[in-house]
């Protein structure tokens, strides 16, 4: 993985499909490419809402500057390494070890399997390496794929919020809260409790 011509960004996990890493501020036009992508931005907070590159860039900034609060990492494929998209743990509260998982991917890479393994690494992380000791997400009731995502990594349904966001082909739609416990984590890896 290594090039004497470019910096190499340090991986934080590494699965079968993709690998995480630091984000690289190079990469900041492919970020402002994707999360301007309509369909990307489907199930997102602000469906129809768009970014401006100086934001991108302020919002790195940001990042750079408050690692205790946010934590996101560029998913990158193992094969070829292709920018696939960007997970990361957001309102990280230390005191209650707790942290919310977000994600969002280039559409070339949906339906394949890399954001399944993506969650799997970044809940990894969160346990292991932060020592947390739960983990939220939630998803609009329209995104049968996330819903998927989550599920496979042991996620549960923890509540409904009704109504809550208009989606352009949807109206409004129900908001579904999902957590994970360590411990169902460590249950699901086989991990000792004991360790």
């Amino acid at each position: 993985m290594y090039n004497r011509f470019k910096l190499v960004p340090p991986v934080i996990a590494t699965g079968k499909k993709v690998f995480l890493c630091i984000i690289d501020k190079n990469d900041i036009p492919i970020i402002y490419e994707t999360i301007n992508d309509r369909e990307v931005r489907k199930f997102l907070r602000d469906p129809d809402g768009f970014n401006y590159m100086d934001g991108e860039l302020k919002w790195y900034e940001n990042l750079v500057d408050h690692p205790e609060t946010d934590r996101v990492f560029e998913i990158r494929s193992v094969q070829n390494d292709e920018f696939v998209g960007l997970i990361g743990l957001h309102k990280i509260d230390w005191k209650n070890s707790t942290a919310y998982v977000g994600y969002m991917s280039r559409k070339a890479f949906w339906g394949r399997g890399y954001m399944t393994e993506a969650v799997s690494l970044i809940d990894d992380y969160a346990f292991n390496d932060m020592g947390m000791r739960k983990l939220v997400s939630s998803v609009f009731e329209p995104n049968v794929a996330s819903i998927k995502v989550l599920e496979k990594n042991g996620f549960k349904r923890s509540g409904t919020f009704r109504e809550v966001q208009f989606l352009r082909d949807y109206g409004y739609v129900n908001e579904i809260h999902f957590d994970l416990l360590r411990k169902e984590w460590e249950t699901i890896r086989g991990v000792n409790a004991e360790k």
